[in-house]
């Protein structure tokens, strides 16, 4: 892989969240610090995580697990000196790079100040008040060569000043971790052991695909090649343009001598380097894309998803049923097999089995008499247990039928659950979303029933 210098960290979220990052202006600015001061070190309340790695095959199964709706792909950087890695935070909604004079006002603490760099430290209920901490109590860090290095635990949260960057980090304690080139997963553990790619150099390669995306006069800037050794296919990169306000960028499969389109960009940023990373869907690996505009020192890095057809530029928080094909979608409803699995883990439930038990609801399932009953008993099951979580995804996705599970919440099979217990276990949750109202009206007119 070619070797880079960091530049200016960028991490540019499409029509997402307003990114902490700023260059480094302030360094010069007065605040009411004084020199280091002893540090305080943050509580964070201890989970059990680990890492499940699969057996060195491509998983038949095309959805990850994962403990929430959505999986979180970073790059990952290293304080060498201090054994700890971070990664750049975006602002909570409500806020943004406008609100960064103010968030920092909060600081209160120098971390660490060697005249190139400065750390200080944001007070973790400050933190979580403006800043996105979501999916970042641990996270799983690999090398560019998908070795796995560390189960990181969140420490505390800093704003870093750096001649060459700076913005709001979350840190992670990672001893002995001395590695520059990281990237970093939550939010499942389900990777594929054993998985690699190869980059290498074609120049009979480059000229086959400069004939199959015809870039005209655009120039090259960029061609990266991959080879994915497990996939018997290579990915490549190409990246063209005009220096000025013409930038295309394309990511093309190649099978033997058969080259396909599986992305294309026309922005005024391109594809720098492409990343493949050990977490598929719909069968293909993820990639993790840094992005640049030319002429500039800006570089981001995104998540390249592979939505059955093609790929798809995401946001760092991947949604997965953004990305489900109509095959997979279809597979789950109605599926007793994806029942009998959430069934097994009724006392263990986590945000995954129930994201799976709502995938399956659908109008199309309402003569299947076995499935009805099933998933109508579990339904109720998880709202006497987990009625947070279950508000939770109904209210972040759109995939779900939710007009036909709140009819199923309307007319419960049994009469196991009584349904003004529920209300009142759901009205005392802290939620504050349409939904939870929407299901507290369909227990009452359970209740009636009843």
């Amino acid at each position: 892989m070619k070797q880079y210098c960091l530049i200016v960290l960028v991490n540019f979220i499409l029509g997402c969240s307003t990114q902490t990052q700023e260059a480094s202006s302030d360094q010069n600015t007065s605040d009411t610090l004084s020199s280091v001061q002893p540090l305080e070190i943050d509580t964070i309340p201890q989970t059990r995580i680990q890492v499940n790695l699969k057996p060195v095959v491509i998983p038949e199964d095309n959805v990850p697990q994962t403990d929430s709706s959505q999986i979180l792909i970073v790059p990952v950087y290293n304080f060498v000196p201090t054994s700890e890695a971070y990664v750049f935070l975006n602002f909570n909604e409500g806020y943004s790079y406008d609100s960064m004079t103010m968030v920092k006002s909060h600081l209160d603490s120098v971390v660490f100040d060697d005249m190139e760099t400065r750390r200080r430290r944001l007070p973790m209920n400050k933190a979580k008040a403006f800043l996105d901490l979501s999916l970042l109590d641990s996270i799983s860090i690999f090398n560019y060569s998908h070795e796995f290095k560390s189960m990181a635990r969140l420490k505390r949260v800093e704003y870093l000043d750096a001649n060459i960057t700076g913005g709001f980090v979350a840190v992670f304690d990672t001893p002995g971790l001395k590695e520059w080139e990281l990237y970093g997963i939550s939010g499942t553990s389900d990777f594929i052991e054993g998985f690699k790619s190869e980059y290498f150099e074609d120049k009979t390669l480059n000229q086959a695909i400069k004939e199959k995306v015809n870039p005209g006069n655009l120039r090259a800037y960029d061609v990266t090649h991959v080879n994915l050794h497990s996939y018997g296919k290579t990915l490549s990169a190409y990246s063209c343009g005009d220096y000025i306000d013409n930038h295309k960028s394309y990511l093309i499969e190649t099978i033997g001598d058969q080259h396909e389109v599986l992305f294309e960009l026309d922005d005024d940023y391109t594809i720098w380097d492409i990343i493949p990373i050990p977490i598929q869907l719909n069968r293909y690996p993820v990639l993790l894309v840094r992005l640049g505009k030319p002429e500039t020192d800006f570089i981001w890095y995104l998540p390249v998803i592979f939505d059955g057809t093609k790929y798809q530029l995401a946001k760092e928080k991947v949604v997965l049923s953004n990305f489900l094909d109509k095959e997979e979608i279809d597979s789950i409803k109605c599926s007793s097999d994806a029942l009998l699995q959430v069934n097994e883990n009724l006392s263990n439930l986590n945000k995954s089995h129930i994201n799976l038990l709502l995938s399956t609801f659908s109008i199309e399932c309402r003569n299947n008499v076995e499935y009805s009953q099933w998933s109508n008993g579990l339904l109720f099951e998880v709202l006497s247990t987990n009625s947070s979580d279950l508000i939770e995804l109904l209210s972040k996705d759109d995939n779900y039928d939710i007009d036909f599970i709140i009819k199923e919440i309307e007319t419960p099979i049994n009469d196991k659950y009584i349904p003004n217990d529920l209300i009142a276990e759901i009205d005392s949750t802290s939620a504050d979303d349409p939904i939870k109202t929407r299901i507290i009206k369909a227990l009452q007119v359970a209740q009636s029933k009843y």
